[in-house]
Formats: C-alpha cells, structure tokens, sequence
C-alpha cells in the first residue's frame, strides 16, 4: 500500500515537472507582454484572444504529457498492473485543468479539448508503462 502510494506522489511530481516544462516552453516561445497583469481577468481574456492556435495547441500537449508521464511513472514504481494509480493521477490533472480554466479565460474549443485528454492519456500511460 505505500508503494503505491508513493508512487501516486511520484507521478503527481513527475507529471507536474513536465507540465511546468511545457509551460515554460509555452511562455519562451509566445512571450506575454511584459506589463499583462495575471490577476487582471479582462486583460487575460485580451491576451488570450491575441495568441496563436500553436500556443494553445503547445498547452493541451503539454497537460496531456504531463498526465501521461505521471500515470507511466507511477504504474512503473508500482510494477504490477494496478490501472487506478494512473488514474487517480489523471483525475487530479482533470480537477487542476478545471482550476486553470476557471481561473483563465480560453476558448471554448480548448477547454473541451483540454478536459478530455487528462483521462485518456493518463490510461495511456499507465497501460504502456505495464508493458515493459
């Protein structure tokens, strides 16, 4: 039981660390202007309106990887097959998708899109890292 609770940890962890990764490849390539104000919602919304499909196409891969990666580390740390591991990680990558897009404004396609991948791809992981 421990094992597999560390090894939810460790995916939550792993899967942040790629998220944030994207993140920051996100914000190097599409630079926010340097006098956007992050609380201000309204000028969130200006800012997002502004960017380009490849920036929001550059979040979804990087939330999906980042449930993917979490899933396939912790199914790896625990060894045997236990899919509910992987999905605990996918559900909590699904409840902080919803946090960010309450908190940020996106359209609507990418919130559609965003929500449905954290399951599907933390299964993904899971199920591939059982087959090494």
């Amino acid at each position: 039981m421990w094992t597999q609770i560390l090894a939810v940890i460790a995916g939550l962890v792993a899967g942040f660390v790629v998220v944030s990764l994207a993140m920051a490849l996100s914000s190097l390539i599409y630079k926010p202007p340097k006098d956007l104000d992050f609380q201000d919602r309204s000028a969130m919304q200006l800012y997002m309106e502004t960017l380009p499909l490849g920036a929001f196409l550059l979040v979804l891969l990087g939330h999906a990887l980042g449930a993917f990666s979490g899933a396939f580390v912790c199914q790896l740390i625990v060894g045997t097959p236990w899919q509910i591991g992987p999905m605990i990680i996918g559900g909590f990558f699904l409840l902080g998708g919803l946090m960010n897009l309450r908190m940020v404004p996106h359209p609507t396609w990418f919130a559609a899109l965003d929500l449905l991948s954290y399951l599907p791809a933390a299964w993904l992981g899971g199920y591939l890292a059982r087959l090494i």
